[in-house]
């Protein structure tokens, strides 16, 4: 049986039955965690928490908080320990990304999957996060899930809010945005996460069908992102006019001091929000079966260049594409030998983890990409590096 094209993103409800192998873990999928838990799949990898400033005896010390760190943050993700090859133990320690610490973080489809796991990591980033989802008892389970990296001195309160909007309304998503300013004082960074699949041949696609995944993929992408945007804007405009006067006159200073020419380089960069969306390779590949999904990738990727001319230099905007992703929904739709099949095409030969999706997301949004925006950011194992993906 072939396996399908590349799950990527998280997922605002679909609907019983509407997403059929491609994607999972996302706004949509929550479902999938609940009800597959209690069987094979719910051993899965503790996430690889990065804190900073934790004590390295900390996981040797406090043995009991560790295992039920892993065991809480195990039951969202479910997959077995063996299916993650990057496993590390629970709280080890290890660098950080530059300028994370106490931004403000809002992420759609936050609920499973890849949404989720770039939740848990700007928590051990030391970043404030409120994550945004259409299914109520997902959202306050990834609340719940959440709540350990708050202990132990990962981060001081934990997940900050899970908030009920469908990004498909205009209106909720303005609400749900106006929300998490009010908690967190601001946004700096949105990860533009929510997205549906449906498997399907090209020639039988409804209009309906057609209509949800353009709904979901593609418009409520611009609801998110232009609402972002608008606060991004004026709140950054008056920080990087100060940092511009700052490094003018910095520049001036210098160069009277030496007697020579101002300087048009400057140490002083201004402040700029951040805007991370997720494409897929399907953007940028053909795969059957997959056609009204693709296109909307297709038009994220440039949604997100356009923006990116237009935004900066106060918002960066790049996007993530990624590969299959070894989420909860595509281990429990695909089989043993399915996975096989798909990993075979693949020249790392594996899935990726939703944790090393949120990895660079993190990367992205960080002090240490302060140069990067209107790109796009492959991480598909080599698949589409020799015309591999749509086999």
């Amino acid at each position: 049986m072939a396996a399908g094209p590349p799950p990527c993103a998280s997922f605002v409800h679909a609907g019983a039955g509407e997403c059929k192998g491609h994607e999972g873990g996302g706004e949509g999928h929550e479902g999938v965690g609940r009800d597959i838990r209690g069987g094979e799949l719910n051993r899965g990898p503790s996430l690889r928490f990065r804190p900073l400033g934790v004590d390295e005896n900390f996981a040797r010390d406090d043995k009991s908080k560790a295992k039920a760190a892993d065991r809480s943050v195990r039951s969202t993700w479910g997959l077995r320990r063996d299916d993650n090859p990057s496993f590390r133990r629970p709280f080890e320690i290890m660098r950080g990304m530059r300028g994370l610490k106490d931004k403000r973080v809002l992420i759609t489809g936050g609920a499973s999957g890849i949404g989720a796991a770039t939740a848990a990591r700007f928590l051990e980033e030391g970043s404030r996060v409120c994550v945004l989802d259409r299914d109520a008892v997902a959202c306050k389970h990834i609340k719940q899930e959440l709540s350990v990296l708050g202990e132990g001195g990962i981060s001081e309160a934990g997940l900050t809010s899970a908030i009920i909007a469908d990004v498909t309304d205009l209106m909720q998503v303005e609400a749900a945005f106006a929300e998490a300013i009010r908690l967190m004082d601001g946004v700096d960074v949105v990860i533009n996460n929510a997205g549906i699949s449906i498997r399907h041949k090209f020639l039988d696609i409804t209009p309906e069908e057609w209509d949800r995944v353009i709904a979901v993929n593609l418009t409520g992408v611009f609801y998110v992102a232009q609402t972002a945007a608008r606060h991004m804007w004026e709140r950054f405009s008056g920080e990087a006019s100060s940092a511009k006067a700052s490094s003018s006159t910095a520049s001036s200073a210098n160069a009277a001091s030496v007697n020579g020419p101002s300087s048009n380089a400057s140490s002083v960069k201004p402040s700029s929000g951040v805007i991370l969306q997720t494409a897929s390779t399907n953007g940028v590949m053909g795969y059957p079966y997959y056609a009204d999904y693709n296109a909307t990738k297709a038009g994220v990727i440039e949604l997100t260049r356009s923006m990116a001319l237009e935004l900066a230099p106060r918002v960066r905007v790049c996007a993530v594409a990624p590969g299959y992703v070894l989420t909860p929904m595509q281990r429990a739709e695909y089989s043993d030998a399915m996975l096989e099949e798909v990993n075979r095409k693949i020249p790392l030969g594996r899935h990726a983890t939703p944790e090393e999706i949120a990895g660079l997301f993190a990367y992205l949004a960080s002090d240490d990409a302060a140069f990067a925006t209107g790109q796009v950011f492959t991480m598909d194992g080599g698949e589409t590096a020799g015309g591999l993906a749509s086999r």
